[in-house]
């Protein structure tokens, strides 16, 4: 299942990404965890690695608690050496006469251009929670439109929630590359914020393969060493009812705390100390559900989470700097930041709320808008800035203006299930019949829904909002009614089933406006609008011709055209 998906800005990725370097330690461990997966043929090679990695361990080991620098040094430089032929062997396995044609060839296919389109998509499977770099080649030389899978990693949590990031994260100098493990990379500017059910947010970076771990992780548990007493008891006694005599007692309290991290701290001998597992004081307190990189202020990250409360992070510094624990009572489901206002932060919660806030101030939000569910996505309008949309666990997009605060300006009932993604994206003028909304020139805005129902549908931003009005005006009278299904229809250009299941997300290409990366239940797939569009009017003039038609109705494409992975 693909949680979650976000588009990679062209050039934003190195065009040679580095393979770090694992250590002795972490060669082992992958040995022994490749060898539960290994087929009988490879027994032997798993065993043989294994093998050589614990003599290194020991060899290792020994010439630290002997003091043999020297023969250890030798005893190290030969395992690597035996290490490193065995890894030619199987690499090579009888072809050596190809060695310098196959090493071409795998560093060609790792290099990505500028032009590439690449992203990210994050799942949770029977195997293990992963996150994958994937490139997507249009076919325009005449052959089909295909997803790969660049390079992958593991997650230590099942995934919730993605986006870009282009700041490096503070702290991080980039990944030791192999080829020369005692050097330090240079941190590059492709990097992935993952929210998953921990309550840490993992940022990693896309330049690194085989990386063992994220760049940076913002939040989560920390361990700590306390120095432990037989007095600890004494903290449980009641304290007196005077004020003064609390205060004193409270006093007395923190004295002692402090005296005892001063002791852990110089490991006074007879001590007791004891390491507990905490959640560090700057940490989301449940399951990381949004997370979103602001565009315009690029060091700021925001996230929702299950607890109820949105948090602000500086990337450069990886610490929290602003909470916002009023805005919502109930968990916080999705974000969106202002695309012209950096300091303007839009929230959609489980208490059927949507909320503008100005994050220089701790306030409980600038606007709150009432919705009939609870919040699933929410987004602002790409071409008016006073607009944001949102979308709902019964299937209903509501648009509002920030000027008109009383009800809103649009309610389309436009899915039978749970609206999951609601977007705003740029598309050519006319190239998907119809005129657009917003701005003028050559590109229109349109917005983008997806549900559980399997279809992504695309609608003309301006005239949803008119087939919306009437049924926004019939609820601010208390009536409980969605636009009708004709208005809804007029104002719908296209609708594809992508074939990956219930579409849990979706991310738009701001490169390419003709593109989607879809990601559901089943799979991921990227959806090219245009060529769907085209199915959709062949299928229509078929049909009109006496033929049959494999869509669902007029406005359906089954995305055959789409690359799917």
């Amino acid at each position: 299942m693909f949680a979650a998906v976000s588009f990679v800005p062209r050039g934003a990725t190195a065009s040679a990404p580095m393979r770090e370097a694992l250590t002795a330690e972490e060669r082992l461990a992958a040995s022994r965890a490749s060898s539960s997966f290994a087929s009988p043929g490879e027994e032997s090679h798993n065993a043989m690695a294994e093998d050589l990695d614990v003599a290194r361990l020991k060899i290792s080991d020994d010439a630290l608690e002997d003091d043999e620098v020297a023969a250890g040094a030798l005893s190290m430089a030969r395992a690597d050496a035996m290490l490193g032929a065995f890894d030619g062997a199987l690499r090579d396995e009888g072809d050596n006469d190809d060695d310098d044609g196959d090493d071409d060839e795998d560093r060609d296919a790792l290099q990505l251009q500028p032009t590439d389109i690449v992203f990210v998509a994050i799942a949770h499977d029977d195997d293990a929670p992963h996150g994958d770099v994937c490139v997507f080649e249009p076919g325009d030389g005449g052959g089909p439109p295909n997803v790969y899978v660049h390079h992958d990693f593991l997650l230590s949590a099942p995934p919730l929630c993605c986006d870009f990031v282009g700041t490096a994260p503070g702290g991080y100098a980039g990944a030791a590359p192999a080829s020369d493990p005692a050097a330090a990379g240079v941190a590059g500017r492709a990097f992935a914020a993952i929210g998953t059910f921990e309550t840490a947010v993992e940022i990693w970076d896309l330049d690194v393969i085989d990386a063992a771990e994220p760049a940076c992780v913002l939040g989560g548990e920390e361990t700590v060493t306390v120095a432990m007493d037989d007095d600890d008891d004494d903290d449980d006694v009641d304290e007196p009812s005077s004020t003064k005599k609390k205060k004193k007692k409270k006093d007395k309290k923190a004295a002692k705390k402090e005296e005892k991290r001063k002791r852990a701290a110089a490991a006074v001998p007879g001590a007791n100390y004891a390491e507990r597992v905490r959640l560090k004081k700057e940490s989301h307190r449940s399951s990381v559900l949004c997370v979103e990189w602001n565009r315009t202020a690029t060091n700021l990250l925001a996230t929702g989470s299950a607890d109820e409360t949105v948090r602000l992070w500086d990337v450069s510094t990886a610490r929290c700097v602003a909470t916002y624990d009023t805005l919502h009572s109930d968990k916080v489901q999705a974000l969106a930041w202002h695309r012209k206002e950096p300091h303007v932060l839009l929230t959609g919660g489980y208490d059927q709320r949507c909320v503008v806030s100005d994050v220089r101030g701790k306030s409980d939000g600038m606007l709150s808008m009432p919705l009939s569910a609870d919040v699933e996505s929410c987004c602002w309008d790409i071409g008016n800035d006073s607009c944001f949309y949102a979308s709902s666990e019964d299937g209903v997009v509501y648009c509002f203006d920030m000027r008109r605060t009383k009800s809103a300006m649009a309610v389309v009932q436009a899915h039978d299930r749970a609206t999951t993604c609601v977007v705003s994206a740029l598309c050519a003028r006319g190239a998907l019949g119809g005129g657009g909304g917003g701005g003028g020139g050559d590109m229109a805005s349109v917005l983008v829904t997806a549900s559980t129902d399997k279809t992504v549908r695309v609608w003309d931003a301006n005239a949803l909002a008119s087939a919306g009005s009437s049924s926004a005006a019939e609820r601010g009278r208390g009536k409980k009614a969605a636009a009708s299904a004709a208005s809804a229809s007029s104002a719908m250009l296209l609708r594809v089933t992508p074939k990956v299941g219930a579409v849990l997300s979706v991310g738009t290409c701001s490169d390419d406006g003709r593109l989607l990366v879809v990601g559901g239940s089943k799979g991921v797939s990227v959806v090219d609008l245009t060529a769907a569009h085209a199915e959709a009017k062949a299928a229509v003039s078929q049909a009109d011709n006496g033929g049959s038609s494999s869509s669902d109705d007029d406005s359906d494409s089954d995305g055959d055209g789409d690359g799917e992975m």
